[in-house]
């Protein structure tokens, strides 16, 4: 429940997907024999491993009325979006994903399995492989100020925001009474707030 967050737990589940993500990573540079099973499919699950991460995190930036738990938030997925955008400069696993590509396997893909080598590969054009190792360090740089003030510009228009709903206590169903009670500005809701509107 949202109301259980810890700025200590959210930093956990950020620091246990970046070691497991890492884990995973260290296997698919290993591997000498590539196939979509063990390189492709594998780093899909590692990139979707993270995301099921980011994602609540972006929930909770927005929406959790705590400052400290939104702080715990945006720290934690600035790491885990630093960790990703490394994926896309790092020459060791690009190394792998190309010599999958240039396997007869990779050639006789066809259908989805085809464009999201396609899409993969063209990231890794865009990110600067056809580009030196100080350039695409460069555009790593870029991409985390890019994403940083992206996340701030998105606060602050919210933050700077007068526009609100007023609800009934008969529209509040299915809200946690942990946010009705943070939402409510009367002084006298401390335990459950049922009769104020916010």
């Amino acid at each position: 429940a949202f109301k259980d967050l810890s700025q200590s737990n959210i930093g956990e589940a950020v620091v246990v997907s970046i070691r497991n993500a890492s884990e995973v990573l260290d296997k698919i540079k290993q591997i000498e024999n590539p196939t979509f099973q063990n390189v492709i499919r594998a780093y899909d699950k590692l990139y979707n491993s993270l995301n099921r991460v980011i994602l609540p995190l972006d929930l909770i930036i927005e929406v959790d009325p705590r400052e400290e738990i939104r702080e715990a938030a945006k720290t934690g997925q600035a790491k885990l979006k630093s960790f990703l955008y490394g994926l896309a400069i790092d020459e060791d696993l690009y190394n792998v994903l190309k010599g999958f590509s240039e396997t007869k396997e990779a050639k006789d893909l066809t259908g989805p399995k085809k464009r999201y080598l396609d899409d993969l590969m063209l990231s890794y054009i865009k990110a600067g492989f056809n580009l030196g190792e100080e350039k695409r360090e460069e555009i790593k740089g870029l991409k985390t100020q890019i994403d940083k003030l992206g996340k701030e510009y998105g606060a602050n228009m919210a933050a700077a925001s007068s526009d609100y709903i007023e609800i009934t206590e008969n529209q509040t169903g299915g809200l946690d009474s942990f946010y009705l009670i943070a939402s409510c500005a009367y002084p006298c809701c401390v335990k459950q707030c049922y009769w104020h509107t916010f």
